[in-house]
């Protein structure tokens, strides 16, 4: 059991960060039209990420809280 709570908390880590590094780090590659639209394309970017994050980061932590 012990070594099932300490995949999943890393796993979690992992995926968490790898979110922040995209949020953070990718945005700015992601302007195509520079800064004309920014509003609407953060949006869009941080809706398409945050969708796709939070169902591959929610499973991980409820299974970490399962396990702890």
């Amino acid at each position: 059991m012990k070594r099932m709570e300490g995949f999943f908390e890393e796993a979690a880590s992992l995926l968490l960060s790898a979110y922040l590094f995209i949020m953070f780090c990718m945005f700015p590659f992601y302007m195509r039209s520079g800064y004309m639209e920014i509003g609407k394309d953060k949006y869009d970017f941080f809706k398409a990420i945050t969708a796709g994050g939070f169902c591959l980061i929610v499973p991980f932590a409820v299974l970490c809280m399962v396990f702890h």
